[in-house]
């Protein structure tokens, strides 16, 4: 499976997640509540106060967003200490 179409398989029979996995991670949340839900945690858990005071005055810091689906597909994408995603998705 491309990293594309897992990108499109949409979750069905989930009372907490609706659209597809690119909504999930980083669809407009104006549209749908559930939309974007990992990108808004993870930049919510780097904007903290905890991880700002941490990673105060040091150049090095990576965030990633990482879902195990299935059992052999991992997806990742990552994120700078400003809250915006780095790059594009990636499967590991």
């Amino acid at each position: 499976m491309t990293l594309k179409e897992i990108l499109q398989l949409r979750f069905k029979n989930d009372q907490s997640r609706s659209g597809t996995i690119h909504d999930w991670f980083d669809g407009d949340d104006r549209i749908h509540g559930d939309y974007g839900k990992v990108r808004e945690q993870l930049r919510s858990y780097i904007m903290g106060s905890t991880v700002r005071e941490e990673i105060k005055g040091k150049n090095k810091f990576r965030a990633f967003a990482v879902v195990i689906l299935g059992s052999r597909q991992i997806l990742m994408r990552e994120m700078s200490r400003d809250g915006m995603w780095v790059g594009e998705f990636q499967l590991a």
